[in-house]
C-alpha cells in the first residue's frame, strides 16, 4: 500500500498508533497494530535554531591553536539525533553537542568565521530528516571598553578558608568562600565548582561574590588531601572569564605525649625540670603549668622538649598543678594532652652509696672493684669524690644508688657501662658535681623517662681517657642534654652505626682540657637538647 503527498499533508507530525486490518474471502479477519513517528516537515515541524553572539569570551586553546565556542539553543516539538555545523569556506562539518536543556554548543576553528560568519547548520531529527538552514552569525572580537580600561570579568578568590586548609573544626560549620568579579553593574554572575558540585554564589553590583557552604554540603567530596576549586565570573553581555585556586582537607586531630613524665609526677622547684615528649613533625607545641607557657615545634625526629628553669619553678608555689601540651598542626586542628603534677621546694639532697667491695667481688667474678674514695663506704653521710669502675676484666660491674635510681656498669672486654634500672629519674652531672670515671656507655635503660645531663668536663673524665668516645643509649622517650655552661658549643657531626644500632656524633672542644675534644655518641632515637 502506498500513500501519497497529498494523502500525508493534512496529518499533522507526531506520535501515532497505525494498525492493519485484513479479511479473506470466507470472511476470516486479522489486525497488526504498531507505534509510527511521522515526521514529514509538511507543517511546523522544522527545528528552530538560535545562535548566540560569538565574542572574546567564546575563546578556547587547543594545543596553542586558538578556537571558539560557538552556542544557541534549539526549538523543535520532536525528538532530535545530531548537530553540526560548517562554514562555506571550508566545507567541513564539525560536530557539536545537543543538551538536555534544548541548548547546543559547537567548537568552530578562525579559518570557519575568516570570511565572516556566514555558516550552515545541520540537524538530524529522530525520523532520519535532514534539515539545513543558512545562518550569519554576529561576531564580536573587539574587547569592550569604557574610558580606556578593560571591562572583561577577572574574577578573583580570597584564600580559602582563610588559610587554605579546611579542618576538623571547619568542616562542622558554615564556612564561606569570597572574592571579586574584576567588574562593576547589574546582571553580573558567579558559578563556583567546589566538591564535585556547581553552587551560584551571591554577587552584588561592586563585583563581591561569596557563597556559604553549611556542613551538609561539605559532607562528600571534601576528603582528606588537596582539592581544586573553579570560579566563574560572567557579565550582563554574557563575557565570561575562569579562574582556579586549590585547598586541603585535613581533619585528623594531631597527637601528643608526653614522653618522661607519667601523673602525679614529682617537681623539686630548686632544680627546675626538663619537660619533654612526642608529636607529628613540623606542628606547634603550647606548654602550660600555672601562670606559665613555652612555644616550641616537634623536630623531624617527632620530638619536642622545653625547660622549666628553677628561676621560674621558684615563682611558682608549691602544690598540685596541671600540666598541659597543646599541639596545633598547619591547618589547625588542635590535640591536647595533660597530667597532674605536685611542685614541692623542699631541698632533697643526693644520697650516694657505693656497695660494699664483697659485693662487688660477686658481682665481678671475685674480681675487686676500685673505689678512690672509701669515704662512703665507711662513712654514708659523705660522698666520694670519685668513683672508679677501671677496667679489671671482662665482666667489670659496680652498683650505684642515685636518687633512688638503681645503676649498674654491665660490659665486658673493658668497655664499662652505668645502666639506670629505674623510672622518672634524671641524672644531672653539671648540677650535682657527680664525678664517676672509667666508663664507656651510659644506659637510660628500658623504661623511657629517664634523663641524663651532662657538660664537656663531665664527658672528658667519664672515660679512662680523653680520647675514648662516650656512648649514650636507651628505649624511646628517654632524654640527653648537653650542656654549654662551661663554654664552646656542640656540634652534630654525622652518624655512625653500632652493633646494627644507628648513633648520631656530637663533639665540642672541652675549655681547660688543652683543646681535647668531648665526643659522645647518642643512640638516633633518643631526646637531645643543647641548653
Amino acid at each position: 500500500m502506498q500513500i501519497s503527498d497529498s494523502d500525508l499533508k493534512p496529518i499533522k507530525d507526531g506520535n501515532y498508533h497505525i494498525t492493519l486490518s485484513a479479511t479473506d474471502l470466507n470472511g476470516n479477519r486479522a489486525s497488526l497494530s504498531q507505534d509510527l513517528l511521522l515526521i514529514t516537515h509538511y507543517n511546523s515541524s522544522n527545528p528552530k535554531i538560535h545562535v548566540n553572539p560569538l565574542t572574546l569570551a567564546d575563546e578556547v586553546q587547543h594545543d596553542g591553536q586558538t578556537w571558539y565556542r560557538l552556542s544557541g539553543t534549539l526549538e523543535a516539538p520532536l525528538p532530535l539525533k545530531s548537530f553540526a555545523v560548517q562554514s562555506y569556506e571550508e566545507m567541513s562539518w564539525r560536530s557539536g553537542e545537543i543538551h538536555a536543556d534544548g541548548s547546543w554548543s559547537v567548537e568552530i576553528s578562525v579559518d570557519d568565521i575568516r570570511s565572516g560568519g556566514s555558516l550552515e547548520f545541520g540537524v538530524l531529527d529522530g525520523a532520519g530528516n535532514w534539515f539545513e538552514q543558512g545562518i550569519n552569525v554576529p561576531i564580536d572580537l573587539t574587547p569592550p571598553t569604557d574610558g580606556g580600561g578593560p571591562i572583561l570579568p577577572e574574577p578573583t578568590i580570597d584564600t580559602p578558608f582563610d588559610d587554605g586548609w579546611l579542618n576538623r573544626s571547619e568542616k562542622q560549620h558554615n564556612e564561606t568562600l569570597t572574592g571579586t568579579t574584576g567588574i562593576s553593574g547589574s546582571g553580573q554572575a558567579v558559578k563556583v565548582i567546589i566538591g564535585g558540585k556547581t553552587y551560584a554564589a551571591t554577587v552584588t553590583d561592586e563585583g563581591k561574590w561569596s557563597l556559604t557552604l553549611t556542613p551538609e554540603n561539605m559532607k562528600t567530596g571534601f576528603g582528606t588531601g588537596k582539592h581544586g576549586i573553579i570560579v566563574t565570573a560572567t557579565d550582563a553581555s554574557a563575557h565570561s572569564a575562569t579562574l582556579t585556586a586549590s585547598y586541603t582537607v585535613d581533619v585528623c586531630k594531631p597527637k601528643i605525649s608526653f614522653s618522661h613524665l607519667a601523673d602525679g609526677h614529682k617537681i623539686n622547684l630548686d632544680e627546675g625540670m626538663l619537660i619533654a615528649g612526642r608529636g607529628e613533625a613540623g606542628d606547634a607545641v603550647t606548654v602550660t603549668l600555672g601562670d606559665y607557657q613555652w612555644q616550641t615545634s616537634v623536630t623531624r625526629a617527632g620530638t619536642w622538649s622545653v625547660q622549666l628553669e628553677a628561676a621560674e619553678a621558684h615563682t611558682l608555689a608549691s602544690g598540685d598543678y596541671a600540666l598541659t601540651a597543646t599541639i596545633q598542626d598547619a591547618a589547625g586542628n588542635i590535640g591536647h594532652a595533660a597530667l597532674n603534677v605536685a611542685l614541692y621546694n623542699e631541698v632533697a639532697p643526693p644520697q650516694l652509696a657505693v656497695a660494699p667491695n664483697d659485693v662487688l667481688a660477686t658481682l665481678t667474678d671475685e674480681k675487686a672493684i676500685e673505689v678512690a674514695d672509701h669515704s662512703a663506704v665507711e662513712n654514708p653521710g659523705v660522698n666520694p669524690d670519685v668513683i672508679s669502675a677501671a677496667g679489671l676484666g671482662s665482666h667489670d660491674a659496680f652498683s650505684l644508688l642515685f636518687l633512688h635510681t638503681l645503676t649498674s656498669p654491665d660490659s665486658s672486654a673493658d668497655h664499662d657501662m652505668l645502666r639506670m634500672t629505674g623510672s622518672h629519674e634524671a641524672l644531672d652531672f653539671t648540677t650535682l658535681g657527680l664525678k664517676i670515671s672509667g666508663v664507656e656507655a651510659l644506659d637510660l635503660g628500658s623504661a623511657g623517662s629517664n634523663s641524663v645531663t651532662l657538660g664537656q668536663n663531665d664527658l672528658l673524665q667519664l672515660a679512662d681517657s680523653a680520647s675514648d668516645t662516650l656512648t649514650i643509649k636507651g628505649a624511646d622517650g628517654n632524654a640527653v642534654t648537653l650542656s654549654t655552661k662551661e663554654g664552646g658549643v656542640w656540634l652534630e657531626d654525622g652518624q655512625r652505626t653500632l652493633d646494627g644500632q644507628q648513633y648520631d656524633l656530637y663533639h665540642t672542644a672541652a675549655p681547660g682540657h688543652e683543646g681535647s675534644l668531648a665526643d659522645v655518641l647518642i643512640q638516633h632515637n633518643l631526646q637531645v637538647q643543647i641548653v
